[in-house]
């Protein structure tokens, strides 16, 4: 069940070092022909291979607890099925077969003997069985959908594993409702108040882009000047921007593979085929994780892929993605682990950073996008299709769907009043392509764009000819003109 020190119970994937399991001695009593569509078992060789099952188990270093047969269920002995283990206990299914379904009821026995949390369990209409799911990595669980298991199974299991939304609200409840662009806008305008400033200079970045253009929208009386560098289009939606971005993080590693087949010197050279070369390793990640410590999840094909986006924020990271993937074919993660913990904002002590958290709980509340499974899943096509490689990383998740806080009121950006407007795009930028940039700096009355040259995220700082005109209209409020590139 525990199998690292980052996680309680369960495994974070199907792959990783098993550390304690859970079985059942097999019942020498019961209808096997009749009930368990077997034949009917030598009962003495039955209970041998199953300890000889135990002892491989306990010489491969795993602790095993052995639960006692349940006479007349010659299924039972299936612990897999009768429920799904997660970071955070245990879900108890309800079994399809007729012959099985006491068997929640009894591992749930095992369970609390054992001290092993119980989430939940699926009541009817809802079947499950274990054998239709499978962890791809510690945040994905595929769930098959089938005779055991139908779509009532699927929707209360996703109810069951919202923990994320329920440990937000536990920690944080009192200002969910509170934390959206808009409120935070209004914030800014009651800082401002407070310091007795009739009007206040502003710059954005990323994120920034989208709360400065809603601020100055809200207050436009307020604003003495703005710079909005690496912004996010205004007009589309949850799925449209995640689309954008998916392909900006695909277009950027494009550039990425076509710069390094084009340097002998790249360390992920592969004979000026780096591209097949990234695709065979990440084909093989999964099947053959690479351990890099004993307490650290093995790098799989999320880890690769995180790392991947990780370094498409900045060509300055190239190098380093160049020798984490020439090390990753020689059978070494440390590199991708590193890249994917920057992405997480871990540190070195283990402790990780909040702003990936905090940009979910703000999302929910401005654009939560589709909130029912088979809308959120009829999107997962389009991803695939702006991004072969990268696309299911961005496929929309089901967290907005459980989140505790109602929607906020939207704010259609338009900056009225509030004159000339700054807005710096990226050519490279794969976060918040220049086509968004673009996009905001139209929808924005004053707004002026401005194009910087570069691989990476935001632009400013990029060269001097971004730098000079931004500063120059901060400071004298004479702005650049309008779709200079730099």
């Amino acid at each position: 069940m525990t199998t690292s020190q980052s996680t309680q119970w369960g495994t974070p994937d199907m792959v990783s070092q098993l550390e304690r399991v859970l079985v059942r001695t097999p019942t020498t009593v019961g209808k096997f022909v009749e009930e368990g569509f077997w034949r009917q078992p030598d009962t003495s060789a039955l209970l041998t291979e199953h300890k000889s099952f135990t002892e491989l188990l306990e010489s491969l270093g795993c602790t095993v607890d052995v639960a006692p047969p349940v006479e007349g269920l010659v299924d039972a002995v299936y612990m897999h099925d009768p429920m799904i283990m997660t970071p955070h206990g245990a879900i108890l299914l309800r079994m399809a077969k007729p012959v099985r379904s006491p068997e929640p009821a009894e591992f749930r026995k095992d369970l609390e003997r054992l001290g092993v949390p119980i989430l939940g369990q699926l009541t009817d209409p809802a079947f499950a069985d274990g054998g239709d799911k499978v962890w791809l990595d510690a945040k994905t669980l595929l769930i098959g959908h089938g005779y055991r298991t139908n779509q009532a199974g699927i929707d209360q299991i996703l109810v069951l594993t919202k923990k994320f939304v329920d440990e937000c609200k536990t920690r944080s409840g009192k200002i969910l409702p509170y934390i959206s662009t808009q409120a935070t806008a209004h914030d800014m305008d009651t800082i401002r108040a407070a310091l007795g400033e009739k009007k206040i200079s502003y710059f954005g970045f990323s994120y920034g882009s989208e709360l400065g253009a809603t601020w100055a929208t809200m207050f436009p009386d307020t604003v003495r000047a703005a710079v909005l560098d690496g912004a996010s289009d205004p007009t589309a939606d949850a799925i449209q921007g995640a689309l954008q971005q998916a392909a900006g993080f695909e277009k950027a590693l494009n550039t990425f593979l076509k710069k390094c087949a084009a340097n002998k010197k790249c360390l992920f050279y592969n004979n000026a085929n780096p591209g097949a070369a990234l695709d065979k390793l990440i084909s093989g990640l999964d099947d053959n994780p690479l351990v890099v410590s004993a307490d650290r999840a093995p790098v799989n094909q999320t880890v690769a892929y995180t790392a991947i986006a990780e370094a498409m924020y900045s060509d300055s990271m190239w190098p380093d993605l160049e020798r984490a993937l020439s090390d990753a074919q020689k059978g070494k993660g440390a590199g991708l682990l590193s890249l994917n913990d920057q992405y997480f904002q871990r540190n070195s002590d283990g402790i990780y950073g909040n702003e990936l958290e905090a940009f979910i709980a703000i999302s929910c509340l401005d654009e939560p996008g589709p909130l029912t499974v088979a809308e959120i899943d009829a999107t997962n096509n389009q991803f695939l299709a702006v991004a072969p490689r990268l696309g299911p990383s961005f496929i929309h998740s089901y967290t907005c769907m459980f989140w505790p806080a109602p929607q906020a009121t939207h704010v259609v950006i338009t900056g009225k009043g509030a004159g000339p407007i700054v807005v710096i795009g990226t050519s490279g930028d794969a976060a918040t392509p220049i086509e968004s940039s673009r996009s905001m700096a139209k929808a924005l009355e004053g707004g002026i764009f401005l194009q910087a040259t570069a691989d990476q995220h935001t632009g400013y700082g990029s060269n001097a000819c971004v730098v000079d005109p931004v500063d120059t209209y901060l400071i004298t409020l004479k702005p650049p003109s309008n779709n200079l590139t730099c």
